[in-house]
């Protein structure tokens, strides 16, 4: 009798536990630990842009100043300039790119030789092509949009064109930016592209005047040199934001 008590109360115990007199349960195992998501970046966010990057956008540009101390204001010789910007540049971390970017625009002829244009029903106009290095700085790289500031030199050749019975006579004004400042903001849509809004000005100065044609007037001097700038505003697309 007493053996089958003592089987029954046996059986009845949880088997592979058996009860141990003033035994303290075990706690439960710590929770894993899970990586908190990236600031500002939504599920299913890239971790990290891309180690190249590529956009191209169009924008307005106004030129200031003066061309040089001789031939006067940027006014008499263009008005405001559409322009197509391209730009490729290299992550050297994921907030600071390398840029090399170049912007080509038309613009009509502005001042005196608009007025001799319409004058002699002469076709005018006038172009520029701006080429550069720049360095940019992304505040929130991983995020779904951030803003950025950027800084560069470039070199600046503009033109204009006053094209009339005999022929086209070419004004051609050359030099560098000193510095072109730029900020903006960029949106990415997916890791693979991307849509921003930019601002830019630069201040430079020519530093060589051509003209050629049927005139067949000499290179000219510019005489003092006199600072001149853009302001620029656009839209882009981007590859790889």
């Amino acid at each position: 009798m007493t053996i089958s008590l003592l089987l029954a109360a046996l059986l009845a115990a949880d088997p592979g536990s058996p009860a141990t007199p003033g035994a303290t349960p075990s706690a439960p195992p710590p929770a894993p630990c899970v990586p908190a998501p990236l600031e500002g970046a939504g599920p299913g966010a890239a971790e990290a842009p891309a180690g190249g990057t590529f956009a191209l956008g169009v924008s307005w540009a106004r030129p200031t100043g003066n061309v040089s101390g001789r031939y006067g204001s940027v006014a008499d010789y263009w008005s405001d300039f559409l322009q197509l910007d391209a730009e490729g540049g290299v992550r050297v971390t994921p907030a600071t790119t390398v840029l090399l970017q170049a912007d080509l625009g038309g613009a009509d002829a502005g001042g005196g030789i608009e007025n001799l244009c319409r004058t002699y029903g002469y076709a005018c106009r006038g172009t520029t092509f701006r080429v550069g290095v720049a360095a940019r700085y992304a505040f929130t790289p991983t995020a779904r949009s951030t803003p950025w500031i950027s800084a560069g030199i470039g070199r600046e050749d503009t033109t204009v064109d006053v094209k009339g019975p005999a022929g086209t006579q070419t004004f051609w004004f050359g030099g560098w930016e000193w510095l072109k400042l730029g900020a903006g903001w960029d949106a990415r849509l997916s890791r693979t592209f991307g849509a921003g809004a930019f601002a830019s000005f630069s201040v430079g100065g020519y530093r060589t005047l051509a003209l050629e044609g049927p005139a067949n007037l000499t290179a000219a001097q510019l005489g003092a040199t006199r600072a001149h700038g853009w302001l620029e505003l656009g839209l882009r697309g981007i590859l790889f934001p």
